[in-house]
């Protein structure tokens, strides 16, 4: 048996369905179809797309990716008024951003566990690669090798980078070290894994800034919703929300499209954030779900 027939045989679905993989690969592109731009909102993406600027937009990417964790209706309005504090020009402030004067603007601002001194200690790291390599795109490409077998390498050397950039003149809050998770770590890394989604895939509801980055090299942004529809529907033994399992849910999403395995990212997370998927089986609310009949739970 092959390596890709053994991991196939590992990979299946519980039941009794035929023909596994091409059921699963014809119900996720259902899915994929129904959940397009249309049900983007709420989502911090949303934010991200108001921005005409390609500049602006990868830098207010980092920063509604980095605070993207708890009530999705909550991100929104903390990402919203985090531009409105910055004048919602993020790339001019960010690209000149001094801690003595511009970090105020951040005082009272707060999302869950960070402070404004959190989004001060990002914005000079920002500053500092941008003027080391001009943008956050160019700082990713230096780590991006296409023989690696997806983007863990270069991700741990963006978010090195961001780390080592000296925070000194802010002081940044405990929990600073939360918004720069990196696969070193064992992390799950979702929010950095959905802000390479919206800079590297080339299909809508994405921006495609990072052209020279291929999609097939993303690994899904693991979040609650994700990991416990994934599983549901076979796409992952795992049970703990970690790098493996999100790179264990990307090999299989990559069975089904090797191009671009995280394209079914959102469908599936809008699933759960909608509450269209409930976390009991219902049988009134699970008939008209797309995927219903490949869903175990």
């Amino acid at each position: 048996m092959s390596g890709m027939e053994e991991r196939d045989r590992r990979l299946r679905l519980p039941g009794e369905l035929p023909t596994q993989w091409e059921l699963v690969a014809a119900r996720l592109a259902t899915l994929y179809e129904a959940y397009d731009i249309r049900h983007l909102d709420p989502d911090p993406l949303v934010l991200v797309r108001e921005f005409d600027d390609p500049r602006d937009q990868e830098i207010a990417g980092l920063l509604a990716s980095a605070f993207a964790y708890g009530g999705v209706r909550t991100i929104m309005r903390d990402v919203r008024d985090l531009f409105r504090r910055m004048d919602n020009a993020p790339h001019a402030l960010v690209s000149r951003f001094d801690p003595a004067t511009d970090a105020r603007r951040f005082e009272g601002w707060y999302h869950r566990l960070h402070r404004g001194e959190d989004v001060a200690a990002l914005c000079w790291a920002t500053r500092r690669a941008l003027e080391a390599y001009g943008s956050l795109g160019a700082l990713f490409r230096t780590g991006f090798d296409a023989d690696h077998g997806d983007i863990a390498p270069a991700l741990g050397a963006f978010v090195g980078f961001l780390r080592a950039a000296n925070p000194a003149p802010v002081r940044p809050g405990r929990f600073y070290g939360h918004l720069l998770s990196s696969p070193e770590d064992g992390s799950a890394c979702k929010r950095m894994n959905l802000y390479l989604r919206w800079m590297v895939r080339r299909s809508s509801p994405d921006l495609a800034l990072w052209q020279d980055i291929p999609p097939s090299h993303l690994v899904i942004p693991l979040d609650t919703h994700v990991a416990r529809i994934s599983r549901a529907i076979g796409l992952a033994r795992r049970t703990t929300p970690n790098w493996y399992m999100a790179r264990e849910i990307t090999d299989a999403l990559r069975l089904i499209d090797p191009c671009d395995p995280v394209k079914f990212d959102h469908a599936l997370s809008r699933l759960g954030i909608l509450d269209h998927c409930p976390k009991k089986r219902d049988l009134s609310r699970c008939a008209a779900c797309l995927i219903h009949d490949i869903c175990a739970l």
